[in-house]
C-alpha cells in the first residue's frame, strides 16, 4: 500500500482516523517517535529491521513528528517507503511539510487531518526571488534581505526559502534538489552550532550555481 503522510498537530486525530480506516481488520498499530530531538539514520535502520520481521498480523508504523528526521534519515527511508515489506504499512505524521524532502512526499498519500499550518510567504522576499529564477543573475536577488541577526532569524530564513521553492515544485525541475538542500542545510543549523549566517549564504551560493548551471 502507499505510505500515508498525515498532516496534524492534533495525536488524537492520527489514532481516529487509523481506527476508522481499519475497521474490524486485525491489525496492529506501532506509534514511534524520534529518540532524541529527531529522527536518525541509525533509528531508521532498526525500524527497517524490525519491519522486515515476518509476522502474519499486518502492522502500520505510525512515526510522529517525522518533520523531526534528519536528511540522512529521510533518504535511508526511501527504499523501505518504495518497497514496504508484505503486511506492513507506514504513517508519517508532521505539522507541516517544510522539512519533508520531495522525493519522499512523491511516494506518498498526503492527508490533511487538519489545515497545513504555514507560515506566510513575505512579500520581499518572494518577489527577490521571482526575480532572480526570471533572470537567473545575482544581481536581481537582494542580499540585504537574507542578513539574519540570530540562529532563529536564519531558521525562519531558511523556511521562507522552502516555502517558495516548494511552491516551484511542478513548474521548476531545480526545485527539488534545491529544497532538498534547503532540508540538509536546517537540519545541519537546528542540532550544530553552526554560523547562522554562513549556512543562509551557503544556500543563496547553492541556489545561483544550480541556475547558473542551468544557463
Amino acid at each position: 500500500m502507499i505510505p500515508l503522510l498525515l498532516i496534524t498537530t492534533k495525536k488524537g486525530a492520527v489514532k481516529s482516523f487509523l481506527q476508522e480506516r481499519e475497521g474490524q481488520q486485525k491489525t496492529v498499530i506501532i506509534t514511534l517517535k524520534p529518540l532524541q530531538s529527531e529522527y536518525s539514520i541509525n533509528q531508521i535502520r532498526e525500524i527497517r529491521r524490525e519491519a522486515f520481521i515476518d509476522q502474519p498480523i499486518r502492522r502500520i508504523y505510525v512515526l510522529e513528528e517525522f518533520d523531526n528526521a534528519s536528511f540522512e534519515a529521510q533518504n535511508a527511508f526511501l527504499k523501505l517507503l518504495e518497497e514496504p515489506p508484505d503486511n506492513v504499512e507506514f504513517a508519517l505524521v508532521v505539522s507541516n511539510t517544510y522539512s519533508i524532502l520531495p522525493t519522499v512526499i512523491s511516494r506518498t498519500k498526503i492527508i490533511r487531518l487538519e489545515k497545513e499550518k504555514t507560515s506566510p510567504l513575505e512579500l520581499s522576499i518572494s518577489k527577490a526571488l521571482e526575480a532572480f529564477t526570471a533572470k537567473k543573475t545575482s544581481s536581481a536577488l537582494n542580499f540585504s534581505l537574507f542578513t539574519t541577526q540570530s540562529k532563529e532569524d536564519s531558521l525562519e530564513t531558511i523556511k521562507q526559502l522552502s516555502l517558495f521553492f516548494h511552491n516551484r515544485l511542478s513548474k521548476d525541475n531545480l526545485a527539488p534538489s534545491i529544497l532538498s538542500e534547503i532540508i540538509r542545510v536546517n537540519g545541519l543549523l537546528k542540532q550544530n552550532n553552526l554560523n547562522h549566517q554562513l549556512a543562509i549564504d551557503h544556500l543563496l551560493i547553492f541556489i545561483l550555481k544550480k541556475y547558473s548551471m542551468k544557463l
